[in-house]
């Protein structure tokens, strides 16, 4: 099996990669299975309308198994293909594990968040929020009706949730600024000073100056008199 997530693209390059995995696969293990025991399963984010088309092209074409639009299935050479397309699941429970891999911003996406709220499967929402952070918090419950749902019906559930994400990007931006101190100084320079300073404790304020210049600063700003 091979996934292929939405940045990930599942274009005909790594779909020949995939092949050439198989075949390899069978021309050391031939004695232990046959052509008609593998199955190559392929569980794309989008629909890959680009090997679909160079497949069938070339006469291995594309067909819905059950006429079902998530399911697809060809004889490419000696070996059965199946692609998953997870952006056409449909919207059930057992999709979920694969609906998780689905395009932020798609139709199956926002129907599935909607499901997990409405199925109240909180800790399958927390994993998201880690694993999927801007896409479930930020651009599918922030100023939507779910998020007014969360905050009156499951006010608890929700400040777990903000916690969680908090976290997370909390996490995400100190591994960034660790390795990439320029871009911090950048983002930093556009914030009051004020913005910069919140949260410090005072000794840290001064952290990285000099005896000197603490000198200069305290006759600067001692009251007068003293």
């Amino acid at each position: 099996m091979e996934f292929k997530g939405q940045n990930d693209h599942f274009n005909v390059q790594s779909f020949e990669v995939q092949l050439a995995r198989i075949y390899l696969w069978h021309s050391q293990n031939h004695q232990r299975a046959s052509y008609n025991r593998i199955l190559n399963v392929i569980v794309s984010s989008r629909y890959p309308g680009n090997v679909f088309d160079f497949s069938a092209e070339r006469g291995s074409p594309f067909t819905k198994v059950n006429n079902q639009d998530w399911l697809w299935q060809a004889r490419i050479g000696w070996q059965d293909v199946v692609v998953v397309v997870c952006e056409n699941l449909p919207i059930a429970r057992p999709f979920y594990p694969w609906l998780a891999f689905a395009p932020g911003k798609s139709l199956a996406w926002n129907g599935f968040i909607r499901a997990v709220v409405a199925d109240q499967d909180w800790n399958l929402l927390s994993w998201l929020v880690q694993a999927r952070p801007e896409e479930i918090f930020m651009d599918t419950l922030i100023d939507t009706e779910l998020e007014q749902e969360l905050i009156k019906n499951h006010p608890a559930e929700w400040k777990r949730l903000q916690a969680t994400y908090g976290r997370v990007t909390r996490h995400w931006f100190a591994t960034k600024a660790k390795n990439n101190l320029p871009m911090v100084r950048e983002m930093l320079a556009d914030l009051p000073i004020e913005d910069r300073l919140a949260g410090l404790k005072p000794e840290d304020r001064l952290a990285g100056l000099t005896p000197e210049e603490i000198q200069v600063l305290l006759k600067k700003y001692a009251p007068q008199g003293e």
